[in-house]
């Protein structure tokens, strides 16, 4: 087999904000055991947020990858080392609450020998150039995307939607299944393009064709420069990789193009042997019938007919029901748990359903950030509740009405005109937090009544309860501890 050679192009662009100080995508090339690998984040989550998020996704994935590769097992390896990029976002995000709402998207690519593998999150891309033909290997996460996969829009108004760049998939609070696929067929001349969107958001698939015919680095810098003459404000990171030596089309035209990581099998040396067993069974099975016919049918009594019957039903009963594979107790506790996250999340959006059919002006999200060193869990109002509710309720053993109260309250704190502006955190522990004040208590007591008529008694009982353990900080209800009805 022959060796595989590249020539790369690498840029990377701040873009035309001239406020702008610095570059929140992030990227890199590594060559290890596993082959070579590219990859391209674009971080987000404002100047330090994003710029952190991309390069701890990057640093990330090409640890994992080098530390755990195993021959044949590509796909399952850079899983494995996205949701170790996803941990290790979220481990920042939990040690300091400035970092909420932080993520990434993620392209990569690897080469060895005659094939590669590709993965994405979120809507940086990757295109193959082959035959003098563009294909776009990534399907943008987005709400646009979505839409134009559902019928709503068509493929062409996705440029112009104005959700086209709100992510449904990302590392970090978005997070979901990446796409990863391969091994695929490599051949010389291949041409590899990796960008994030703040290329693609100004020269279409067809535009990039054209360029990619230089040479990479030359190419780089022409589609740059295209960008930025178009107005592009946004980062702009680009990996041209093409193919100079390797194998070629000649060498596999009787191949196509998916292939496995297994040595080509020689399968005409079976056929004779597959023939003959085929012969065997058809005479195996065809002469008792030919000689029950020349018999006769034989004469059976009905307690012949019921032994029959149950000897076939169990016959049919084995083949139908296969022992179950063995499974990890890893694999067991790891299904229980997102088990366990899915089940609390599903018993806390029933609440929050019903909150919102009465208050239509209360926000549509909050976060939660466990403070694990202090002891603390702390309920914000701008992103996702339900790790809130799996910790509170599961952990920290808080009964459902008193959650509800926490959450109701939570919700009052976001609807009233008091309340900060959730974006601006901040250094929420910076003074000792205050008791939870009358105003917050008051708009909770009602959105309690208009979701549990009559339940005012309760909703006393419950916050006298709770009020010694929750205490209001700029925009985070903070819980010290478990609480006891």
């Amino acid at each position: 087999m022959k060796d595989t050679h590249l020539d790369v192009g690498i840029l990377s662009d701040i873009g035309l904000q001239p406020a702008k100080e610095k570059n929140e995508d992030y990227f890199g090339r590594y060559d290890g055991e596993y082959g070579t690998l590219f990859i391209v984040c674009d971080g987000m989550g404002g100047p330090s947020g994003g710029e952190i998020a991309s390069r701890i996704a990057v640093e990330a994935v090409q640890s994992y990858i080098g530390k755990y590769h195993i021959p044949t097992e590509e796909n399952m390896i850079i899983a494995q080392a996205i949701e170790y990029a996803q941990q290790k976002l979220m481990e920042v995000v939990n040690e300091n609450p400035d970092f909420v709402g932080m993520g990434s998207t993620i392209v990569l690519l690897m080469l060895r020998e005659n094939q590669f593998w590709y993965a994405h999150l979120g809507n940086s891309r990757l295109y193959l150039v082959r035959d003098e033909a563009i294909t776009r290997l990534t399907r943008d996460h987005t709400e646009a995307q979505f839409l134009a996969d559902t019928g709503v829009i068509t493929q062409e108004e996705v440029r112009e939607h104005p959700q086209r760049g709100k992510l449904s998939k990302a590392l970090g609070h978005n997070i979901g299944e990446p796409e990863i696929s391969g091994p695929h067929m490599l051949y010389q001349d291949d041409v590899f393009l990796l960008c994030s969107d703040g290329l693609t958001d100004h020269l279409a698939d067809e535009e990039l064709l054209n360029h990619l015919t230089e040479s990479p680095q030359v190419a780089a810098h022409n589609l740059v420069d295209v960008a930025r003459q178009r107005g592009g404000t946004d980062d702009i990171s680009i990996q041209i990789i093409k193919i100079l030596h390797g194998a070629t089309m000649k060498d596999f035209e009787d191949e196509t193009f998916e292939v496995s990581n297994r040595p080509a099998q020689d399968y005409k040396k079976y056929i004779l042997p597959v023939l003959m067993v085929a012969l065997l069974v058809y005479l195996a099975v065809m002469i008792p019938k030919t000689c029950k016919k020349i018999r006769g049918p034989k004469e059976v009594t009905g307690s012949e007919v019921v032994v029959q019957d149950k000897e076939t039903q169990e016959a049919e009963k084995k083949v139908e029901e296969p022992a179950p594979p063995a499974v990890s107790a890893n694999l067991e506790n790891e299904l229980k748990n997102k088990l366990a996250v899915k089940e609390a999340m599903s018993k806390y959006q029933d609440f929050l359903d019903g909150l919102r059919a009465k208050n239509p002006h209360l926000p549509s999200k909050v976060m939660f950030y466990n403070d694990a060193a202090q002891g603390r869990s702390v309920i914000f109002t701008s992103q996702t509740i339900y790790l809130a509710y799996n910790d509170l309720a599961n952990v920290q053993k808080i009964n459902a009405e008193q959650l509800e109260y926490l959450i109701t309250v939570a919700a009052a704190m976001a609807g009233s005109k008091s309340f900060k502006n959730p974006d601006n955190l901040g250094a929420i522990y910076a003074s000792s937090p205050a008791a939870l004040d009358a105003t917050s208590l008051e708009a909770a007591q009602k959105l309690w009544s208009s979701v549990n008529p009559g339940g005012e008694y309760d909703f006393k009982r419950i916050g006298n309860s709770l009020n010694k353990h929750t205490q209001k900080a700029g925009a985070a209800l903070i819980v010290k501890k478990a609480a006891s009805q």
